[in-house]
């Protein structure tokens, strides 16, 4: 019941009986509605005539109408965000996105709706881990982030002196001391249904970040359940006995945050339900948060919620802006929501996939059929101030944050079109470059037809991704000149890398599964690390390689960079595996395997385990249930291993065991 007319710069959206109306993704409302007569939508002319760029006259002498097509001029359109204004925009806005995308996902043979469709709150699970350099305070292991000078939350951090560690509900501090370490503190987080996802540490503060599922805020007449995010602030000046310094809460859950000196940045997501609207109180619609020190709610009104024309979903998007220092907050509402976050000390960029709508006939079948392009939602960061400045678009789909980069006032950009099985619509993969407006400048196109990126890795002038489908291509692409990228060379190999990482301008880590064919058939195999040497980037080779254990073989490493701890000062590296060596997917060993690392080698130096001091439990038909490291960091001459019941420190020097601690 919705017609879509449309050219090259213009989408107008109307719906049978709704005098609201979508222009270019902006609700308006009309003095009238299309209806329908005899299985004909009727719309009203004039409107569309003029938004697609025409003069409309009525000549009432003659009873007609005069349609003069004009020069259109594209930069006529405004590209300020609009704000939702009130309740009824905020409900049709989301009402039309919400029917387009039933219909999208929903069809099925003969055109039967297959039940509804669900949407799912987006919820980018933010991710665990570690990189490095190491006598106390300086000679000790960071986050492995993916810019410096911006580093990520995660659930373990340490600032030379202490570790802080999430077990459950609680955030322990530690004493490093390698010999004897022990608890100083616990904060209790005392949340029902929900938890802690991440730390940060900078300076005398300790960030806690997580959700909860429940009554937001302070109790009112008209309270009600929802997702919600808190971030406290701790002062750590006395780590044993840490002093509330700050305390919000922000309704929505967790996507993902960032820390740039000591600002701090989040973005949210709360879920609209769209059958629900028409009863739910403006309270309940709008997006709050609140200071639990001081019991301060803060509600916001409809006119400060602005909303991306491109797409609309029915989800509220925070951004939030803190200053652990002096406090101030800086909160901004869209009416949308982010899936992939990137971040570097200048600029925030949130990207969300959306499904357009592109009709097409089979015989003896009406299907609807739609094409994957990425939103591009950018953003300055200026002194823990959050400013929209623009948005765009791209084809195609992206893996994760590492398909976005900046360099040179560019943003560059990999993607994936298209689906590995579907022969009429082949997979190809593409990087697309774009100026500081978001504006193609050059693109690379066509890569690898029939696989999909399965990691990509930006460094200067040069880009590396791996595709994967049978076998495993490297590619080196040269992007020195923006609107001219082009391959330089690239390496077929078996297996495929979902996560690289950089040593030095010529080499580049690997990390993710070994494959083998068997009769024409591709199996997956044990944890591969490679090491690329791309001296001679038309002629890349993999100079070193090892395949732990068989199929079955785990790391968080595989989707999780900052499980990874490596630093070449310190000349080490090392991640959490569970190995599976003599049965298929049996795991015969659980805990943290260790390396001496340079830029272009690396070599076993042994392995870690907690079982040694920690038995596995033993359930009653025999199944044993590990104890798995979750994270490697080191402080000095000593490694620290963390999992959700321990802590182990290992000298460095002879791999041997120094001490423990239960985590309770």
């Amino acid at each position: 019941r919705q017609a879509i007319v449309k050219n090259e710069h213009i989408e107008v959206l109307l719906e049978a009986e709704n005098q609201g109306v979508l222009f270019n993704g902006k609700i308006q409302f009309l003095d009238t509605h299309s209806t329908i007569k005899n299985d004909r939508l009727l719309v009203p002319l004039r409107f569309v005539a003029e938004s697609l760029g025409h003069d409309v006259k009525w000549d009432n002498t003659t009873r007609s109408v005069f349609i003069t097509t004009r020069t259109f001029d594209p930069t006529s359109l405004s590209s300020d965000l609009p704000s939702v204004n009130d309740r009824e925009s905020l409900s049709q806005l989301i009402k039309y996105n919400y029917h387009l995308n039933e219909y999208l996902v929903g069809r099925t043979m003969n055109g039967i709706i297959d039940g509804l469709p669900t949407f799912d709150v987006v919820e980018a699970v933010e991710e665990k881990g570690m990189e490095s350099d190491s006598s106390s305070t300086n000679d000790h292991s960071n986050t492995n982030n993916q810019e410096e000078g911006v580093d990520e939350g995660d659930i373990v951090k340490t600032n030379g002196h202490q570790i802080f560690s999430i077990q459950g509900n609680k955030v322990h501090i530690i004493d490093s001391n390698p010999t004897k370490p022990t608890i100083l503190s616990t904060i209790d987080i005392p949340v029902k249904n929900g938890s802690v996802s991440n730390l940060y540490i900078e300076d005398t503060h300790l960030v806690i970040i997580g959700s909860y599922y429940g009554p937001y805020g302070v109790p009112t007449p008209y309270s009600y359940s929802s997702q919600n995010t808190f971030v406290i602030v701790y002062d750590i000046s006395s780590p044993s006995s840490p002093r509330l310094d700050q305390d919000y809460s922000f309704e929505g859950s967790y996507v993902s945050s960032r820390l740039i000196a000591d600002k701090l940045y989040v973005v949210t997501n709360k879920y609209l339900d769209y059958w629900g609207i028409d009863i739910m109180s403006d309270y309940a619609l709008q997006p709050k948060y609140s200071n639990n020190i001081t019991n301060n709610m803060s509600l916001v009104e409809y006119s400060d919620i602005h909303y991306f024309p491109d797409y609309i979903s029915p989800n509220i998007m925070m951004t939030i802006g803190l200053d652990l220092s002096n406090g101030d907050l800086d909160v901004k509402s869209y009416l949308g929501s982010a899936e992939i976050v990137y971040a570097n000390t200048e600029q925030l960029y949130l990207t969300f996939t959306k499904y357009e709508y592109t009709p097409y006939i089979r015989p003896l079948l009406y299907m609807p059929n739609y094409s994957k392009t990425t939103s591009i939602y950018q953003f300055d960061l200026d002194d823990g101030q959050i400013i929209y400045k623009n948005t765009g678009s791209i084809p195609g789909s992206i893996l994760n944050q590492f398909s976005l980069d900046v360099y040179d006032n560019h943003l560059r950009i990999a993607t994936t079109t298209g689906d590995m099985w579907d022969e009429t619509n082949i997979s190809k993969n593409n990087v697309y470059i774009l100026d500081n407006n978001l504006k193609e400048v050059g693109s690379l196109t066509d890569l690898a037809p029939g696989e999909q990126i399965y990691s990509t890795r930006f460094s200067g002038d040069r880009i590396y991704m791996v595709t994967y489908k049978q076998v495993d291509p490297f590619f080196v692409i040269d992007a020195n000149n923006p609107t001219s990228p082009k391959v330089l060379g690239y390496l077929k190999i078996p297996g495929f890398s979902t996560y690289m990482h950089i040593l030095d301008e010529n080499h580049i880590l690997g990390f993710g599964t070994d494959t083998t064919e068997i009769n024409g058939n591709i199996r997956t195999g044990g944890f591969k690390i490679s090491l690329f040497d791309v001296t001679d980037p038309t002629n890349p080779i993999e100079k070193d390689k090892e395949v732990i254990g068989i199929a079955g073989t785990y790391s968080e490493l595989q989707n999780n960079h900052k499980s990874l701890m490596i630093s070449l000062n310190k000349g080490l590296m090392a991640f959490p595996i569970s190995v599976a060596s003599s049965t298929p997917y049996s795991i015969k060993f659980s805990g943290a395997y260790v390396y001496d690392i340079t830029t272009n080698s690396f070599d076993y130096k042994g392995n870690i385990t907690h079982e040694s001091t920690i038995p596995p439990a033993i359930s009653e038909d025999g199944y044993k249930y590990s104890n798995p490291i979750n994270r490697i960091l080191y402080i000095g001459d000593y490694l620290y291993t963390l999992a959700n019941n321990q802590l182990v420190v290992t000298k460095i020097l002879d791999m041997s065991t120094v001490s423990s601690l239960v985590l309770p």
